[in-house]
């Protein structure tokens, strides 16, 4: 996959080895990926490539996507 990120913001301290950021959330594209009716709230748009980018920011090369609650039960 193309990753989008530009490394403006890099952590200020060395990423251990193996690191994982272990919670983030995809959102979108909504013509694609619909979030639910009954939602409290409704998210900017950040796509796969946007979580890719934010991770080769941060130097990580894995991470866990959660289900978000603006998505409702459809997971």
């Amino acid at each position: 996959m193309s990753r989008t990120g530009e490394g403006k913001n890099p952590p200020s301290f060395e990423i251990p080895a193996q690191a994982c950021d272990c919670h983030m959330h995809v959102f979108g594209p909504y013509d694609t990926f619909r979030l639910g009716d009954d939602r409290s709230y409704t998210p900017p748009e950040n796509d796969a490539n946007a979580l890719l980018g934010h991770l080769d920011e941060l130097g990580l090369d894995r991470g866990v996507i959660v289900t978000a609650t603006a998505y409702g039960t459809d997971n």
